[in-house]
């Protein structure tokens, strides 16, 4: 009997005393170190964010809004040329803007050739079964308005992406004379543009100025 109550005094007095070094040691609600239900160092990974394309923030008046699903018919807004190494069923959205001093233009895409070099320039004809039939590029006020860097035509809106391992990409690109909707009529995408060469047209979407 006796030895019965000794071994329950030791069992009491031994988690009394591990429950003053654990307090003392700050294990308490209240101790250094202890936020959010975890010790600082031991909280779990957070998994890394997806990759997503931006929505535009644009200031100024939208004039155009346009979006498009392409394929080979261009029933969606959307023309693939032959021999095209997007995919059916990619998507683009432009969006053009006037601004105090001008106007910029906004484009995103997805469902295009992974990690690659893409353009996309405005023209003056509505999409047709090649590039041809889009006519000569858009210039802002017939005069000069922005070479759009690389493409190899001067006075053009040019907007210049790289794609993710995804097929997504975005480009924004100002220019200097208010954009005229109207005298537009497409916007062809290409791949692999440089200083000499304008890239190879595989793409295209009609612009309507009512979006």
């Amino acid at each position: 009997m006796d030895s019965c109550v000794s071994e329950r005094r030791l069992v009491a007095f031994t988690a009394a005393l591990l429950c003053a070094g654990l307090l003392a040691s700050g294990c308490g609600g209240n101790s250094e170190g202890y936020e959010g239900g975890t010790f600082s160092g031991t909280e779990p990974n957070e998994p890394p964010d997806e990759a997503t394309v931006p929505e535009p923030d644009p200031e100024g008046e939208r004039l155009a809004e346009v979006t498009a699903e392409f394929d080979r018919a261009g029933e969606a807004g959307g023309v693939l040329y032959e021999g095209s190494p997007v995919a059916n069923g990619a998507r683009a959205e432009l969006v053009i803007l006037s601004e105090e001093n001008g106007g910029s233009y906004y484009a995103e895409v997805e469902g295009f050739p992974e990690n690659r070099l893409l353009g996309a320039r405005v023209h003056t004809g509505r999409c047709g079964t090649s590039a041809e039939d889009a006519g000569p590029p858009y210039r802002p006020g017939g005069e000069s308005g922005q070479s759009g860097g690389e493409g190899g035509e001067e006075d053009t809106v040019f907007l210049q992406m790289d794609t993710d391992a995804d097929g997504r990409a975005q480009a924004e690109v100002p220019v200097d004379r208010q954009p005229e909707p109207d005298a537009m009529g497409s916007l062809v995408f290409v791949t692999d543009p440089t200083d000499d060469d304008g890239g190879d047209p595989v793409a295209c979407m009609d612009i309507t100025s009512d979006g």
